[in-house]
């Protein structure tokens, strides 16, 4: 018997890094997608906003097209004009943006036709629950998304995006293998890079004293570009988030880097032996700083011209299509 088509909503976002290498046939596109679907192409953010603001089924699903940034504006849109109480509609992530750590996680490594006919083919029959992370600035809407960085991973994304206009993953590679390279200098700690502050941080009620840290990185999914895991090994789940801070020489990071930063070994050993250096948390609900620096959300950039206290919560919960073999 013939299952009848999913209804499916697909937000191009032009900017996207896919769209603006090789810009998509719509009459393709809706070829694809089959006869209950729709196409929206949203130019900016407050294209982005009319269109949520309108949104009306909770059970249609939503395609972003574009990079988990485009998925974290769409959703953030959403929220702002429906409500965190508002049932988010299942999303299906594709691989068409600049950073797509959502589709690794879920197992797409396919181009976007590919996963548009696996859905289709109702193939994709799985929902999978994944929580956003709430970021407030003071004075400031909520942002919401799924990675936060600040420091070290903020400063290594501005120099990738700064490398050219579409950058790819050999620039990636080429920014990491620098930013190591100057990790090994003598004066590392010394070099902007790597520079430390005191964020006057408080996780769950309680300030942790700690020296000037050099990076802070909160998520709700524990698999970053590239391969990075920054997390401690354990599952995360709804109603709290993982967390990573580090105050570390910079030698002594990259001593430390398969634990720290791919999830050989358990980092909150280290943490215990050297608790102002190293902060590795778990089901944390709430995070509270002050930052005088910008920040990145799933690969976007916030910046920040003056200090600002900020505050991190968990986020209401995402639906995301996935195989019953995730």
């Amino acid at each position: 018997m013939r299952q009848k088509p999913r209804a499916l909503t697909l937000v191009l976002n032009p900017n996207a890094r896919k769209p603006r290498l090789k810009p998509p046939s719509l009459a393709q596109l809706k070829k694809a997608l089959g006869p209950n679907s729709r196409i929206h192409v949203t130019r900016n953010l407050e294209e982005l906003d009319r269109l949520m603001q309108t949104w009306r089924n909770e059970e249609e699903t939503v395609c972003f097209y574009g990079g988990d940034g485009s998925i974290a504006r769409g959703l953030t849109s959403l929220i702002w004009h429906k409500g965190e109480s508002y049932q988010l509609p299942p999303v299906l992530a594709v691989r068409a943006g600049t950073i797509n750590m959502l589709c690794s996680m879920l197992g797409f490594r396919e181009k976007i036709d590919r996963t548009l006919e696996r859905w289709n083919r109702q193939e994709l029959n799985t929902l999978r629950q994944i929580p956003l992370l709430k970021v407030e600035v003071e004075n400031k809407k909520p942002q919401y998304g799924f990675i936060f960085s600040w420091g070290i991973g903020y400063r290594v994304l501005r120099e990738y995006y700064a490398r050219r206009e579409i950058p790819d993953a050999i620039d990636g590679l080429a920014v990491l293998a620098n930013t190591f390279f100057r990790a090994c200098m003598p004066n590392a700690s010394h070099i902007p890079m790597f520079k430390g502050f005191d964020l006057k941080l408080v996780i769950d009620g309680k300030a942790v004293p700690t020296e000037p840290l050099r990076s802070l990185a909160m998520g709700t999914i524990s698999r970053l570009s590239l391969g990075l895991r920054p997390f401690a090994p354990e599952p995360i789940l709804p109603g709290g988030f993982h967390l990573a801070a580090n105050s570390m020489p910079v030698g002594r990071v990259a001593l430390h880097a398969p634990t720290l930063l791919f999830q050989i070994g358990d980092q909150r050993k280290l943490a215990r032996k050297m608790s102002r250096e190293l902060i590795s948390a778990t089901g944390v609900r709430e995070v509270r700083c002050e930052l005088s620096e910008g920040f990145t959300m799933d690969g976007e950039m916030f910046e920040m011209p003056a200090r600002a206290r900020i505050k991190i919560t968990a986020g209401p919960v995402v639906r995301f299509w996935t195989t019953s073999q995730m």
